[in-house]
């Protein structure tokens, strides 16, 4: 089992995503998030969004050999975010983006693209809700035909809302680990093929009223291919490194174990500074909590055998 980290924030100052790589490599990450939100689809657009395929290509080549030379793999690419906006002009630009996204993953040699739900901010009572999940099952199908073109795997993760009055998170759309295995269960149920995975976001399932996380882990089961793994209080979206918050990682790594979890535990932090030394402190949080899964792992393993003596 490897660790990962995004590259999104170790870009914050201007270094390039190339940079960012090398850096990561360096405090000692074998997998890579490459988090193209910093190409940002909110207006103005950025001019990232409107180069043209070579220049893609050129984009994607460069990556690649980054990654090669410095022994890592891209494990998953984050597709911009937010996804939801009200005007039509806007969603067909967000699908060229998320279509632009999934062709870079499959240049670069990434398994798989993560990509928001639609979230409208008015999407909080149960209503409302359900019609914006049946929004988004819309929405990911558009890209049914690119996925089996190109076999990158869609990942669907699990989101929060805000309340603006109360300044509080709220539950919206694959908050519930059951909504995540409605959309990706009747996806891959209309489409005839395993294109669509979930990626679970630890930070946000404590701000979703979700559930606990073992608890998601173990409902996903075989859906679960990614991690964006974080920290947080419960009460803000902090993105701290994990053991800086609030999250019971001994019990999380259990529950990894037990569906035999064998992708990549790939941090989603923010950081104060982009250096050398801040990476391989995030490094060491990661490689604490891959020990502790394989702990439980082998402790998994001498249970099943005991129970079958």
């Amino acid at each position: 089992m490897f660790i990962g980290c995004n590259t999104f924030s170790f870009t914050v100052n201007g270094e390039s995503d190339e940079e960012a790589i090398k850096l990561l490599a360096r405090a000692g990450f074998k997998c890579i998030d490459l988090n193209l939100n910093r190409y940002s689809v909110r207006d103005p657009v950025n001019p990232f969004w409107n180069m043209t395929v070579v220049q893609q290509e050129k984009y994607a080549a460069s990556i690649k050999k980054t990654a090669r030379e410095a022994q890592v793999y891209i494990s998953q690419v984050h597709a911009p975010y937010p996804t939801y906006f009200p005007l039509k002009r806007k969603r067909k630009e967000v699908k060229e983006y998320i279509e632009n996204a999934i062709y870079i993953a499959a240049l670069i040699g990434s398994p798989y693209v993560v990509v928001h739900p639609l979230v409208p901010p008015e999407a909080k009572t149960a209503d409302e809700i359900k019609e914006a999940v049946e929004m988004s099952i819309d929405f990911y199908r558009e890209f049914f035909s690119l996925l089996v073109q190109t076999g990158v795997k869609l990942a669907v993760e699990n989101m929060f809302n805000w309340n603006r009055e109360n300044d509080c998170p709220l539950p919206t759309v694959a908050s519930t680990v059951e909504c995540m295995r409605y959309i990706i269960d009747t996806l891959n149920h209309m489409v005839g093929e395993d294109a669509y995975v979930a990626c679970l976001d630890t930070g946000h399932c404590m701000l979703s009223g979700g559930g606990d996380l073992p608890y998601m882990v173990q409902k996903l089961a075989h859906r679960l291919r990614l991690l964006h793994i974080h920290d947080n209080d419960g009460k803000r979206d902090k993105h701290q490194a994990p053991y800086k918050g609030i999250i019971n990682w001994e019990e999380f790594a259990k529950s990894l174990a037990e569906i035999n979890y064998n992708g990549v535990l790939s941090l989603e932090v923010k950081t104060d500074s982009s250096d050398l030394d801040t990476a391989r402190r995030l490094f060491m949080s990661a490689e604490t909590l891959r020990l502790t899964v394989e702990r439980e792992k082998k402790n998994e393993l001498r249970s099943k055998k005991t129970k079958r003596a």
